[in-house]
């Protein structure tokens, strides 16, 4: 039975809960577990509930130009074929549970500025069981137009802010100061964002990422006390920092490049012990 994108985005706020009950706070979980297969079903066994397969990602899956980290996929990401990211969510769907909430980015949703995701695009990522939108925007006009796309298909939305760096731009919503994180949740809150995020500074930086800014906790305190509900903090948490950041009642945490970075140390280490 074809689902409403009413129902298909109700089914999908009901995962995203019991995500939220089952864990505090729950673990947005992108990178080689949100892509490959096999990662994604031994993440899901140890508990995950929301997986995050996106372009970027995929990407340096497919050793794109060469590439070897997630730092060189994102300047190439915007070239990955529409058609693998929906084999990927495919796939990650097919291994996974009902009830584990996938969200997705892919080329033009975050800060490409072609090629530019339509209609059609949201409806296929729907076809494939997606459940969600990851949409990493700088300006509230296009975060907008992605929103009433999205939705119309059926999809939940993410979308957030950061406290912009000095000197440097960001690809979500910059703010200057923290006293500015409570009306950028708001606003993105009222354009409708289902799942309002904060992007921290340390994106990339994953195992080497250390303390987190007090300037940066108090923007994700204000997210918090803005949009309590539904939220997420990812980029640069780790083991080392999780324990300020879900004292702040920070809902779900994302991460990628920490547990990659595990990942590869542990086959590195096996790999020594069996060479002797």
């Amino acid at each position: 039975m074809i689902q409403l994108p009413q129902s298909k985005m109700d089914a999908g706020r009901a995962k995203l809960m019991q995500a939220f009950e089952a864990a505090r706070p729950a673990l947005q979980l992108g990178g080689v577990a949100a892509t490959d297969p096999r990662f994604a079903r031994v993440a899901v066994a140890a508990g995950v509930r929301v997986l995050e397969p996106n372009h970027t990602a995929i990407t340096c899956a497919r050793a794109k130009q060469g590439m070897t980290s997630m730092r060189e996929a994102y300047i190439h990401k915007h070239e990955l074929e529409f058609d693998v990211v929906l084999e990927v969510v495919s796939t990650i769907r097919r291994v996974t549970p009902e009830h584990v909430f996938i969200i997705c980015g892919a080329p033009g949703t975050f800060d490409e500025i072609a090629p530019q995701f339509e209609e059609w695009n949201a409806r296929k990522l729907l076809e494939v069981g997606a459940d969600g939108l990851f949409v990493e925007k700088s300006e509230y006009g296009e975060v907008e137009r992605l929103v009433r796309i999205a939705h119309k298909a059926g999809l939940l939305v993410q979308a957030g802010f950061q406290l912009q760096p000095v000197g440097e731009g960001t690809a979500v919503i910059p703010i200057e100061r923290p006293s500015e994180a409570r009306q950028a949740a708001r606003r993105l809150r009222d354009m409708g964002i289902d799942i309002v995020g904060m992007r921290f500074s340390g994106i990339f930086k994953s195992l080497e990422a250390g303390a987190i800014a007090p300037e940066e906790l108090d923007c994700l305190s204000g997210l918090v006390s803005e949009a309590p509900e539904m939220n997420v903090v990812y980029a640069g948490v780790n083991t080392s920092n999780l324990r300020a950041i879900a004292e702040t009642g920070v809902r779900m945490i994302g991460v990628a490049s920490a547990v990659d970075d595990l990942v590869y140390k542990a086959l590195t280490e096996t790999i020594g012990q069996l060479q002797g």
